[in-house]
């Protein structure tokens, strides 16, 4: 597991990514480090797996969040990809997003 020693040692604008487990770091300790605006981090899974509503990692300016979909293959690929203009294009029209919903129903959904 990687702590707050390792996050530590990573040189000044490193970015720390994230695309397996959200266990195998200490993320208090990844936190802790991101606050210092030292490092960023982009992150496809977290620990808990459905991030919670009021975790820093929605707010930092140095972190990007990605759905859990690094590992997405095929013809999956494509219908994210779809689906994300689909809801983009929508956004800007001011129709309804498919794909929204508020960030306190993030803890329910999986």
């Amino acid at each position: 597991m990687l702590g707050a020693e390792d996050f530590a040692k990573m040189k000044d604008g490193a970015t720390f990514i994230n695309t397996a487990r959200g266990a195998i770091c200490d993320q208090d300790a990844l936190i802790a480090e991101l606050q210092r605006d030292r490092i960023s981090a982009i992150i496809d899974v977290t620990d808990p797996e459905v991030n919670a509503p009021d975790s820093p990692l929605w707010t930092l300016p140095n972190v990007i969040l990605t759905p859990h979909a690094a590992g997405s293959m095929g013809r999956e690929l494509h219908r994210l990809g779809d689906g994300a203009v689909d809801d983009l294009a929508n956004y800007i029209s001011g129709a309804p997003v498919a794909g929204e919903f508020p960030v306190g129903q993030y803890a329910g959904r999986a």
